[in-house]
């Protein structure tokens, strides 16, 4: 969770910028994982706008996971997305 609230002008650091872009993608990548789960068990009886909704949603997984990579530590990235296997969001 991330919730962030000012009322004047702050500066943070290039790293801590970096880290609050990659907690949200993570939640996000969640997100989306959770998504296609879904769209997944419906298969074979998905209305035209759920396989449009499954075909982009598999193309933003495909996209965050480079995100991810560019925004987190390899040791993080590579904790995160085994953590991702376990869970049956990634291979």
């Amino acid at each position: 969770m991330y919730n962030v609230s000012v009322k004047r002008n702050m500066e943070i650091d290039l790293e801590a910028a970096g880290n609050i872009v990659a907690q949200v993608l993570k939640e996000d990548f969640e997100f989306v994982c959770q998504e296609l789960h879904e769209l997944k068990h419906k298969m074979g009886n998905l209305r035209d706008f759920e396989i449009e909704d499954f075909k982009r949603n598999a193309e933003i997984h495909d996209a965050m996971k480079i995100l991810l990579g560019y925004y987190m530590t390899k040791g993080d990235y590579d904790e995160f997305m085994e953590l991702q296997r376990v869970y049956g969001n990634v291979e």
